[in-house]
């Protein structure tokens, strides 16, 4: 069975999943190291002490033929990476528009135009990232 063509052909959006994200590498001591990071308590903590940071994450697009299953990230610092979707989501809470603004202000400034803001990856936004990975590889 084929699968429906995600994109319209003059669709230029981009779709972006914002996440308030702490990276496994920090230590935070008010929880044990076994607990899951991407709760909500934690997300709640580690914002109130500005231990995170905002991540966006760009389902639909690949981060490169080097770098297989993942998709492209930007930050404020580093801007643009590879990131593992899975990854990244188990380890973050949804970020709020006071969280993302700044954010989504330098992604316009950089030439993302039409910017539409997702919580989470959809299936057809699973088909045109095979898609575009397959594209790339060919």
């Amino acid at each position: 069975m084929a699968r429906p063509n995600p994109k319209k052909e003059n669709d230029d959006t981009t779709k972006v999943i914002f996440r308030y994200w702490f990276p496994p590498s920090r230590e935070f001591p008010w929880e044990p190291k076994n607990t899951n990071w991407g709760n909500k308590r934690m997300g709640d903590k580690a914002r109130a002490q500005g231990a995170g940071e905002v991540i966006a994450l760009f389902p639909e697009i690949p981060a490169g033929a080097e770098n297989h299953g993942q998709i492209q990230s930007y930050q404020h610092v580093g801007q643009h990476g590879p990131a593992n979707y899975w990854g990244i989501i188990s380890t973050s809470v949804p970020a709020t528009p006071e969280d993302y603004a700044a954010l989504l202000k330098e992604l316009k400034q950089i030439g993302y135009k039409k910017i539409k803001v997702y919580q989470k990856e959809t299936v057809q936004m699973r088909w045109a990232y095979d898609e575009a990975e397959r594209a790339m590889k060919a």
